[in-house]
This record gives C-alpha cells, structure tokens and sequence, in this order.
C-alpha cells in the first residue's frame, strides 16, 4: 500500500511539475508577444525586419536577454505554427532572436522563412538527440535542449 501511495505521490508530482513549466511558458509567451508586438509596431514604412529591430534596441535585447525562457516560447510557437502559414513581421522578429540567442548553437545559416529555419533547426537538434544522451545535450547544447525540453510538452 505504501509503495502505491509513494508510486501516486511521485506521478502527482511529476503532473505539477510539468503543469508549472507550462505555466511558466505561458507568462513568458505573454511577455514575449508584448515585446514583439512593440518592435512591429514601427516604422510602419519599413519591409526589412531589421529596421524595426533598430527603432525598438531596447526592447530588443530585452528579448534576447531572457535567453532560453525566449527560446521555449519561440519554439512552442513554431512548433504549433501551421507549415503553409505565411510569415507575419512578428515570425521573423523572433526568429532573428532566437538566432542571437542560440549564437554559436545557431548552426542553420540561411533559410527561405522563418519556419523553413525551425524546421531544419529541429531536424538539427533531433539529429543530435539521437546521436548524444540526454545530459550530454544539456551540457554541450543547452540552448538547443529548449526545444527538445518544448517538443515533449
């Protein structure tokens, strides 16, 4: 009976601590949107995704500073973005930061779109899953691990 109870107590637990890091997701998505959505917000004459960058730098590397939290909420957003889904101004804002935040871990050069760049980056990051174990990932690509850490959610 005990051994059910702990069995029980550990699966609860586990549920809690998965509901808080969506939660946790959340918030961040939250805050991630709002900086976005400034940075888009002008100069509303421009086509190139780095002049709004340039006219919101502080909100910019406002983004890049929150680092893996940034990362998760990027890649949880692609990861729901529908494949034929045209790139909206907001895609390749966040696609451009999390290329700076994943800085030498960034090893997708070029792509044709925002979500051409996440598709390969996982495909990448997959690949190097299923050649390394879970710690060695954490270690060497912790920034990469976000979105293994997204896709089992």
């Amino acid at each position: 009976m005990k051994k059910i109870f702990l069995v029980v107590c550990i699966c609860v637990l586990f549920v809690a601590c998965g509901k808080k890091e969506l939660k946790q997701i959340e918030e961040n998505k939250t805050k991630v949107d709002e900086i976005v959505s400034e940075i888009a917000s002008s100069p509303l004459t421009a086509s190139n995704p780095g002049a709004y960058i340039d006219e919101h730098k502080e909100k910019y590397d406002e983004l890049v500073d929150m680092g893996i939290d940034a990362l998760k909420v990027i890649f949880y957003d692609f990861g729901k973005k529908a494949e034929d889904a045209g790139a909206t101004l907001e895609d390749h804002i966040k696609i451009l930061a999390a290329q700076e935040i994943l800085g030498d871990e960034n090893v997708i050069e070029e792509s044709s779109s925002p979500y051409a760049w996440y598709k390969e980056f996982k495909r990448f990051v997959i690949s190097a899953s299923e050649q390394n174990d879970k710690e060695t990932m954490k270690v060497n690509l912790p920034k990469s691990y976000a979105l293994l850490d997204i896709l089992k959610k």
